[in-house]
């Protein structure tokens, strides 16, 4: 009896190390998108805070930018483009290059 304890507290604990090893990656991409007042960046980030993943959002109108963390074992690019146009607002990824070069302008 005290055998299949033992037995069964190492399995837990390899399943619950097992869970804690998994790639938590959190990533960050740029979206070029129509933001023209306050009440579409609250929108924007009202509906991006409800999609699964999505750890970050940050809105600029100014620029009409979103910058967006997302864990990638959640979620991926597409299914946060998918999700802005579900309330009507098409976005398109900045690359990584274009933004090195705003950065070097401003």
């Amino acid at each position: 009896m005290k055998k299949k304890n033992i037995i069964i507290v190492i399995v837990f604990l390899l399943v619950t190390i097992g869970s804690f090893a998994q790639e938590k990656k959190i990533t960050e991409i740029k979206l070029s998108c129509d933001i023209e007042c306050q009440k579409c960046a609250n929108k924007i980030k009202h509906q991006l805070a409800f999609t699964k993943g999505v750890k970050y959002i940050e809105t600029n109108i100014e620029k009409q930018t979103v910058t967006i963390k997302y864990r990638t074992n959640k979620t991926d690019k597409n299914k946060i483009l998918k999700s802005l146009q579900e309330i009507g607002y098409k976005a398109v990824i900045i690359p990584k290059e274009q933004e090195k070069e705003d950065l070097k302008k401003n």
